[in-house]
């Protein structure tokens, strides 16, 4: 081939390399005011997750998302929200009266009794955001004229779980900052009925240790997601809050899904394998290999004839990344549908209230069991939630709450030994278990599961905790301890731990 020939195609190459590399980097860094620059960004999905802007840490977050709560939402308290608001906003400003004079020809605030909650709080939302944007708080990428209507036109409200009165609005108008929150909360906390709290939709990651695209297409798999009737197995529930399940992974019978309502987004919905949180279906498809492996882990530990029920739940998307609202509204339908062992393969550097209150909750009733991350911290220094949440390690902190750390043996070793994986988080009192050689784990699936399968370096403590699900559920199973003959950094040689560290 002529050298000339060979040179352009070289530098075609390394323009696309370097065009691909800016773009993903400006997609992963940008603050939330620079995102109009780099829409046309294709890094893993259409959504950009990743701002940096926020209130504590530089922790990313969605930048036109807000999470909200609002306990007992009725017409009359969200009314009184409302009045309250345009006092604080200046009441007898020109522009609120045009507002109040809108909100009234468009006969948006009903005055009869079957009025919706939910509309009544998503004009409210909009009078904190539009208060937001007239005070220079926030970005907004709309016009001038008419503010409040382009904001009320563009913002959306929906829920997923209604008796916990958890709430996501969207609006691409505006890119949500602290100052929103802040404002937000001054107002939904006082009213004496039915307050609420407001905050940034926070992204959750995985720790980086999910195989890239081993997963099916769901086209191969979209006929596998009929109904079931009932629970057919027995034995314990288990909950995957992760990126999906490939449907082949267990036989159709091990699926659960009982035969009462759910409420999501407004729906009674039954009989599907799972929901998915992420594109509000119940097509539980893992596009990633996530949620698939992290099973495959908990799987290899467990017997055939072990009686048992898996429930997908899919809070992580295709990035492997989810969001405040996704997985706290994963974590209330795992309760729901009566999980009795939750997994949760991935976490979030700092707290949050309404995660915390939703933990509290559910590990009432179910065991919450969390991977300890893959950023070699000393999670003494460090914040990494749900895991911090174990009563091991916080003294305000909730039993039914398991942080698992990652060891350094292959998945096939049965009994590990208590050398740490080098990019585990450690903390006082973890338990442990093997988080290396889930590639191989992998190659020796059948090929149906294992898609378009690329070599990948698959590791971490995503794979160590289904582990301890698995050790908890045939502890339950054989009726002993759930806990009984786990391992936790008591047991190992503590000097040797962080030697191994350093």
């Amino acid at each position: 081939m002529n050298k000339w020939l060979l040179l352009i195609l070289f530098l075609i190459v390394l323009i696309i390399i370097l065009t691909c590399s800016t773009c993903t980097w400006q997609c992963v860094t940008s603050r939330c005011d620079q995102v109009s620059e780099v829409e046309n960004c294709t890094h893993c999905a259409p959504k950009i997750h990743k701002c940096l802007d926020s209130l504590n840490d530089d922790a990313p977050y969605v930048c036109d998302e807000l999470i909200l709560t609002y306990k007992e939402p009725d017409c009359k308290s969200i009314r009184t929200l409302i009045d309250s608001l345009f006092i604080a906003f200046d009441g007898e400003s020109d522009s609120i009266k045009r507002i109040i004079n809108y909100i009234v020809q468009q006969n948006l605030i009903k005055q009869t009794d079957e009025c919706d909650p939910t509309e009544l709080l998503s004009i409210a939302v909009d009078l904190i955001a539009y208060n937001a944007v007239t005070t220079n708080q926030v970005n907004f990428s709309g016009g001038r004229k008419d503010i409040f209507q382009q904001i009320h036109k563009e913002g959306t409200l929906k829920h997923c779980m209604c008796e916990e009165g958890l709430y996501i609005y969207e609006n691409p108008l505006i890119s949500m900052e602290g100052e929103i929150v802040r404002n937000g909360n001054d107002h939904l906390t006082v009213l004496k009925e039915g307050g609420g709290n407001l905050s940034l939709n926070y992204i959750m990651e995985n720790g980086e240790d999910y195989p890239n695209k081993f997963a099916r297409p769901e086209r191969a798999v979209s006929e596998m997601y009929k109904n079931i009737n009932k629970d057919k197995v027995g034995g314990p529930i288990i909950a995957f809050l992760d990126s999906g399940i490939d449907p082949g992974m267990f036989k159709e019978e091990r699926y659960y899904s009982n035969t009462g309502a759910v409420c999501i987004n407004d729906q009674n919905t039954n009989h599907y394998k799972g929901w998915n949180f992420v594109d509000d279906n119940y097509i539980t498809h893992d596009d990633v290999g996530h949620g698939t492996l992290v099973a495959q882990s908990f799987k290899y530990l467990m017997d055939n004839n072990d009686p048992y029920s898996i429930l997908p739940v899919k809070v992580l998307d295709s990035c492997g990344y989810g969001t405040m609202y996704t997985t706290i509204c994963g974590l209330y339908y795992a309760r729901e549908q009566s999980a009795d062992i939750i997994n949760c393969s991935w976490g979030l550097k700092f707290n949050d209230p309404m995660m915390e209150e939703a933990v509290r909750k559910v590990s009432q009733d179910a065991y919450i069991v969390c991977s300890a991350g893959n950023e070699a911290l000393d999670l003494t220094l460090h914040e990494h939630y749900p895991s911090e949440y174990s009563d091991l390690n916080n003294s305000n902190g909730f039993r039914q709450v398991v942080e698992v750390a990652g060891l350094c043996d292959n998945y096939k070793v049965l009994n590990p030994s208590n050398k740490f994986y080098a990019m585990s988080n450690i903390n006082q009192i973890n338990y442990a278990e093997s988080a290396t050689g889930y590639e191989q784990m992998i190659s020796e699936l059948d090929s149906f599961l294992k898609g378009n399968y690329p070599e990948c370096r698959c590791e971490g403590t995503s794979y160590a905790a289904p582990r301890i699900t698995a050790r908890i559920a045939k502890n339950m199973i054989n009726g002993i301890g759930p806990m009984d003959g786990l391992t936790t950094i008591k047991d190992c040689e503590r000097e040797k731990v962080w030697a191994f560290r350093e």
